[in-house]
């Protein structure tokens, strides 16, 4: 009971951060269209973002959310069914579920999603707040997967050194 309060903590909290800082996009930036913070390196600039990552699906939204509920269900799926999951894995599947239902509600109540963090030193997409989870979220659970399986691999080889090394002193005697 309490993980779920904490998990749900978690998930409403980062949404809440994102709808405050796209909130304040709507009301306040769209009417500059775009503040820099760092000239030439980094804007806040607004923008309506029709379609998924790197502008892809323009005009999809039933799509995109309909996908993104599917990924949402499973991720859920997944906390809820895993009885062992480490705090990592699980604060990444928290950041990815969070990012994810933060740019749904955009899709669902306004038709685009609201981007702001404009990175123009590299001429990269704007973004948000919810984006940042969801790529944090992925790029946290694939690294521990992978930590995860190169420490089962060596764990494996240790194992079958010791079985070898004690067959060899078997033979020996």
């Amino acid at each position: 009971m309490l993980f779920g309060l904490i998990v749900f903590g978690l998930v409403f909290g980062l949404v809440g951060i994102d709808h405050l800082i796209k909130y304040w996009a709507v009301t306040r930036l769209a009417e500059q269209g775009s503040i820099p913070v760092w000239r030439g390196v980094f804007h806040l600039t607004y923008v309506e973002n029709r379609g998924a990552a790197f502008g892809f699906f323009q005009g999809q939204t039933v799509l995109l959310a309909g996908i993104t509920l599917v990924v949402l269900g499973g991720v859920v799926w997944l906390i809820l069914s895993k009885k062992t999951m480490s705090k990592p894995f699980l604060f990444a599947m928290v950041l990815i579920v969070a990012g994810g239902i933060g740019n749904l509600l955009d899709r669902v109540f306004r038709g685009f999603v609201v981007d702001m963090l404009d990175f123009c030193l590299i001429n990269f997409p704007v973004f948000n707040f919810a984006d940042c989870c969801v790529v944090i979220g992925t790029f946290l659970a694939l690294f521990l997967i992978i930590r995860s399986e190169v420490r089962e691999a060596k764990a494996g080889k240790t194992k079958e050194a010791a079985e070898e090394s004690a067959d060899d002193a078997q033979e020996n005697d």
